[in-house]
């Protein structure tokens, strides 16, 4: 107000730069606090309309501030000879804004180019109240000014639209690729060994992605990669960013549906193994049952014929048992060697890659085979590819092939135990089979079992 005075008697203005820097201080909040509301707004803010309001009416206030700027101190002093505001510098210096504009890359930068342009546009618009034969200086002036004001107007109309469009298909794009890269790293964190935590709650979760998420997702890539290329085709200006969205996402996909792989043979893997495990502890158990039928302190407290009766009953079991071992040990070559994902080994492992993967370093392909050097972490392995070198991957990735050393031990000591309780139960039936009249029933089956068990020690 005082410069306002000072110009009506020609006096020179004292706050014109103070004034000019805090409007350009007022334009950044500004800019901050567009920024901010959008935010509001996608996180659906119950006050999001009336911040809204509020930021609108700075704006405005803002605006009303810089028109009074100009009418202080970008006057003319000859109205009659040039126009009051200088609206051709003003026009193409908004245009060059206009053309000077980025698109991204990334939905951060295109946040902060919305916001931007959103004041901008309603800058380009305020000019419409402004622009008149007056303040152009002439008829003819003002007839050019208000083409090159439409022209840029509609610019920014343009730029608003092409602003939208990318961040509604990169907001799509950000949501899916989010969702991948969580999985993934589920996948690649989750500890495939033997000591592996609840595997069928695992794998329910993943049967049900499988028949219920996975051609949801699929629809959804396929969807972002037609609107993307739709796009590309009506010659959006970010054609560019728009295409290292769509093969962002269709790698990232890819790479999911690797692991996708991976997992389903791990969880084969470890279903297996879980089941060779039940399996070898019943043997286990049930041999332990028979042992216990033929310790001398259960002989001696039945008759010979209930003893052999025993026997007899127990045969079919014996033979069940023989079935068993055989069926385990035809498994025990196909299990794999779960615990070695965790322990390291003295002698050499020869990982096999379950399917293609890449990274900033290296690549692998399916089938492709590796020494196992280390392991990093649980997460990821050191290999040794076959030309020496030393490369890094998700350990996911690698497949130990059978057998497990661990569960062919594990067998032969089954039929070790198997054979000598039947070598046992043929001697108890022989000397039960053979009486003598001098010796009692009992005696004769506790001297033979004595006889048995310290010949065994």
């Amino acid at each position: 107000m005082q410069d306002a005075e000072n110009e009506k008697k020609d006096l020179p203005f004292k706050h014109q730069n103070e004034i000019s820097t805090k409007l350009s201080k007022a334009e950044n909040l500004l800019k901050d606090l567009f920024l901010d509301v959008d935010k509001a707004k996608k996180l659906k803010h119950p006050q999001a309309r009336e911040i809204e309001n509020d930021i609108s009416h700075l704006h405005e206030r803002w605006l009303k501030d810089c028109s009074f700027y100009r009418d202080i101190y970008d006057q003319i002093d000859d109205v009659s000879l040039m126009p009051r505001i200088n609206w051709g510098p003003i026009l193409i210096q908004k245009q060059k804004e206009l053309n000077g504009e980025e698109y991204g890359p990334n939905m951060a930068d295109l946040e902060k180019q919305i916001a931007a342009h959103s004041i901008l546009h309603k800058e380009i618009k305020a000019y419409s109240s402004q622009l008149c034969v007056s303040s152009a200086g002439s008829e003819e002036k003002y007839a050019v000014f208000k083409k090159q004001h439409n022209n840029l107007l509609d610019n920014s109309k343009w730029r608003h639209h092409y602003l939208n469009s990318l961040y509604e298909y990169m907001q799509g794009c950000c949501r899916l690729l989010n969702f991948l890269r969580d999985e993934q790293e589920k996948i690649k964190k989750q500890d495939w060994s033997d000591q592996m935590l609840h595997p069928p709650d695992i794998r329910r979760h993943y049967e049900n992605f499988k028949n219920n998420g996975l051609l949801f997702h699929e629809s959804e890539v396929n969807r972002l990669q037609h609107e993307g290329e739709r796009l590309i085709e009506l010659n959006h200006p970010a054609s560019e960013t728009i295409q290292a969205q769509i093969e962002t996402v269709r790698n990232e996909w890819q790479k999911f549906l690797n692991l996708c792989i991976c997992q389903e043979t791990h969880l084969e893997n470890v279903d297996e193994f879980k089941k060779f495990q039940m399996d070898a502890e019943q043997l286990s158990e049930t041999l332990t049952e028979l042992s216990t039928t033929l310790a001398p302190e259960s002989v001696r407290q039945k008759s010979n014929s209930k003893t052999l009766l025993q026997m007899e009953a127990e045969e079919k079991t014996v033979q069940n048992c023989e079935q068993l071992l055989t069926v385990l040990r035809r498994r025990s070559s196909t299990i794999s060697p779960l615990k070695l994902r965790r322990v390291s080994s003295n002698t050499p492992i020869t990982v096999k890659s379950l399917c293609h993967w890449k990274t900033d370093q290296a690549s692998l392909s399916r089938g492709e085979r590796f020494t196992l050097k280390s392991l990093s972490d649980n997460e990821n392995w050191d290999v040794i590819s076959a030309d020496g070198e030393t490369e890094t991957f998700p350990g996911v990735c690698f497949l130990i092939s059978p057998p497990d050393p661990d569960g062919i031990d594990k067998v032969d000591s089954l039929a070790s135990e198997l054979a000598e309780i039947k070598k046992k139960r043929a001697a108890l039936a022989a000397s039960l089979k053979n009486p003598r009249s001098d010796v009692s029933i009992a005696q004769q089956s506790g001297v033979c079992l004595s006889l048995l068990y310290h010949h065994d020690v």
